[in-house]
């Protein structure tokens, strides 16, 4: 019985001991099952951190932020080298130091805010310099913005007394008289019964020319302004009943010229200054009673062209200047009574366009000429009595625009061509 109870008891315990060997192999299989997970989740970090921390050239900055990853080796990029630490070495591989678009050649302010890049929003003068925090100057006139009546206006142009006379940063011939707002009148000429039919024009220096008629003396007046003063009225032609609708043009090398009629003679006369002097009178027509309403205008290689009313045969006329010699005069319509006060303008391809007064039909009238002939006539306006005194001006886009009056209902009307057809006539 004893011998029996031992070996009951030595089974137990035989079996207790299998039990704890196989659980031990069990947990020894499972954190051996654990660790291989583990290991497996974390092989990929290694991985990624080589990628990100990979400095080719040494410099400091990982390749991945490095503009120039395989660029200068032996220095190190820091605010004094690299002030936009791009990894371009600023006084060797960076032409903008700091980054804003423009090259450290073109940029006043070649290290600047950081952060921005420059545009005609953020950059007007496109100087390198951020307006709102760099820029004083916006427009780069000379004059600080806080002086400046156009702070972004016109560039390529500095505010000096001949370009902006009271200083106040617009630009006297193209921002507005006084750059905000219009001066108070002032009388150029009192002497008699003068001023009517003037014609002014703008040298390349920005003087004032101007010509006008003296009725009480029957002259040709002439003036100009240098930048600070008028000059005293010169009289171009005092011989016999001279000066009406004057029109006055200026060549490419700043000399004058000017078309306008004598009424004596009934002809179309012409006067030139050539930077010293003026030249005396010369009869352009003197073909039945010519001359009226002369517009006078320049190409680009300063051929002169100019356009008249033949007022005994009811033409629109038209004359050239080739730099050596006046055509004979030519018709360019010759339908019904025509050519009154007429309005020449040339184009950037040098094509010439006319806007005139039909005044047998009441209607404003169109031609063009393309270089190689003129257009038939085109009515623009035909309703009630309309196109009188019309003004005619071509923009930088070379679309066109006219002025003229509608004496039915006395108004001024307007009408543009955009290049390919004419819009409808506002008021």
């Amino acid at each position: 019985m004893a011998e029996h109870m031992r070996v009951k008891q030595s089974s137990s315990i035989a079996l207790f001991l299998m039990f704890l060997l196989l659980g031990q192999a069990m947990g020894a299989q499972l954190n051996q099952n654990q660790s291989n997970n583990d290991d497996s989740s974390l092989e990929p970090s290694p991985i990624v951190m080589a990628s990100n921390t990979t400095d080719s050239d040494g410099d400091g900055v990982y390749d991945v932020d490095d503009s120039c990853p395989n660029g200068e080796t032996g220095w190190t990029s820091s605010v004094s080298n690299d002030y936009d630490s791009d990894g371009c070495r600023d006084n060797t591989e960076d032409l903008d130091d700091d980054n804003d678009g423009v090259v450290d050649s073109s940029d006043s302010c070649s290290m600047g805010d950081l952060g921005w890049t420059s545009t005609t929003a953020t950059d007007y003068d496109a100087d390198g310099c951020k307006d709102y925090t760099e820029d004083s100057d916006d427009d780069n006139d000379g004059v600080v913005d806080s002086s400046d009546s156009c702070p972004k206006g016109d560039l390529g142009w500095t505010s000096s007394t001949s370009t902006d006379a009271d200083g106040d940063g617009c630009r006297d011939a193209t921002e507005g008289l006084g750059g905000s707002s219009w001066s108070t009148p002032v009388s150029l000429d009192s002497t008699d019964a003068v001023g009517e039919e003037s014609s002014l024009t703008i040298d390349s220096n920005d003087n004032l020319h101007v010509t006008y008629l003296d009725r009480t003396n029957e002259n040709l007046e002439y003036m100009t302004y240098d930048g600070s003063s008028w000059s005293t009225p010169v009289s171009l032609d005092s011989t016999d009943n001279v000066g009406r609708w004057s029109s006055l043009a200026i060549d490419s090398s700043d000399n004058l010229h000017v078309t306008y009629r004598d009424a004596t003679n009934q002809n179309l006369e012409y006067m030139t200054y050539d930077g010293s002097s003026w030249s005396t009178p010369v009869t352009l027509d003197s073909t039945d009673d010519v001359g009226f309403q002369s517009s006078l205008a320049i190409d680009s290689n300063d051929n002169l062209h100019v356009t008249y009313q033949d007022y005994t045969n009811g033409n629109l006329e038209y004359m050239t200047y080739d730099g050596s010699s006046w055509s004979t005069p030519v018709s360019l319509d010759s339908t019904d009574s025509v050519g009154d006060m007429s309005s020449l303008a040339i184009d950037s391809n040098d094509n010439l366009h006319v806007t005139y007064f039909d005044d047998t039909n009441k209607n404003l009238e169109y031609m063009t000429y393309d270089g190689s002939s003129w257009s038939t006539p085109v009515s623009l306006d035909s309703r009630n009595y309309v196109g009188s005194y019309s003004s005619l001006a071509i923009d930088s886009n070379d679309h066109l625009h006219v002025t003229y009056i509608d004496d039915t209902y006395h108004n001024l009307e307007y009408m543009t061509y955009d290049g390919s057809s004419w819009s409808t006539p506002v008021s």
